[in-house]
């Protein structure tokens, strides 16, 4: 392979990615592009006063702002109204089953990026998850600098990774 010859038209191609991508957001604020390197907002949908406690004193540690709710249908109200770039989505908090409740926040117009946290991890839901648009599976009982990994990984992925695929919706005769 000549990778003389290739170089030139990665970086044509590079070149012309990012004029499109500066033409479709010229004159757009982070909020109306969903890009917003400042501070990270993440929103907790759980019942698990523990859990929730233990993200609001990690966010007091960290940089990013904590909002939480305890119910999917609290959450996507807020998530209509206001953009929060990571969404925790307790598994316990789901009033039907997760993967209907994941599929319900990917399909919102400002996609998130949803984390579905659990107090186990399997590859089964970790795979659904990412089909269905997600982000990944949290172990709830994992360390705190685990948990903020994550969150922070998330993040950064939610600003700067484009979303190539469509999600999928759930498989039929899915359930928690």
């Amino acid at each position: 392979m000549n990778l003389n010859l290739k170089l030139p038209n990665i970086a044509r191609a590079l070149k012309g990615m990012l004029g499109r991508l500066a033409r479709d957001h010229a004159g757009k604020s982070a909020q109306e592009t969903g890009m917003d390197p400042g501070i990270p907002r993440v929103l907790a949908i759980s019942k698990d006063q523990e859990f929730l406690a233990l993200l609001r004193k990690m966010s007091v540690d960290s940089t990013w702002e904590f909002f939480q709710t305890s119910s999917l249908t609290e959450a996507l109200n807020a998530l209509t109204h206001e953009y929060f770039p990571i969404v925790v989505l307790d598994q316990g908090a789901c009033e039907r089953a997760w993967e209907a409740s994941v599929a319900a926040v990917v399909h919102l117009r400002r996609v998130p990026c949803v984390i579905l946290a659990s107090e186990y991890e399997d590859e089964y839901a970790r795979l659904e998850v990412i089909r269905l648009g997600g982000y990944d599976v949290l172990n709830k009982l994992a360390s705190p600098d685990s948990i903020s990994r994550t969150i922070e990984f998330a993040w950064f992925w939610s600003q700067y990774s484009p979303r190539p695929w469509a999600p999928t919706p759930p498989m039929k005769g899915s359930s928690n």
